[in-house]
């Protein structure tokens, strides 16, 4: 795979292909969380130190969806990769210093583009 990604960026990708059932996981509440390395992993121990009402109800569905599904969200995150890389795609990240200044001002800021 040409596509180059850091260990941090493949987190956030998988962060965000996490499967709560019929839940739907709030990516954007993980961007916000995963802009320092420090809340990236929190995010990826399960833990949201964010205090809002996305949190409250996003903190079991995140727990639920480590234990059950982190090995299947990162072969799903390999899949895309390899997907986007065949594309010629590039990736950024909001651990990325390229990543939109006007997006980090948006509350639903989006966790990465390609």
């Amino acid at each position: 795979m040409d596509l180059d990604i850091t260990a941090e960026q493949h987190d956030v990708l998988t962060l965000c292909a996490l499967r709560a059932g019929d839940a739907t996981l709030d990516w954007s509440l993980f961007a916000r969380g995963a802009q320092s390395p420090e809340g990236l992993a929190a995010l990826m121990d399960g833990q949201v130190r964010e205090d809002s009402r996305a949190a409250t109800k996003n903190r079991p569905l995140l727990q639920r969806a480590l234990a059950t599904g982190l090995d299947d969200a990162r072969a799903r995150v390999d899949d895309e990769l390899a997907a986007a890389d065949k594309a010629g795609a590039r990736l950024v990240t909001v651990l990325d210093r390229d990543y939109p200044a006007n997006l980090r001002m948006i509350g639903n800021l989006p966790p990465f583009l390609f």
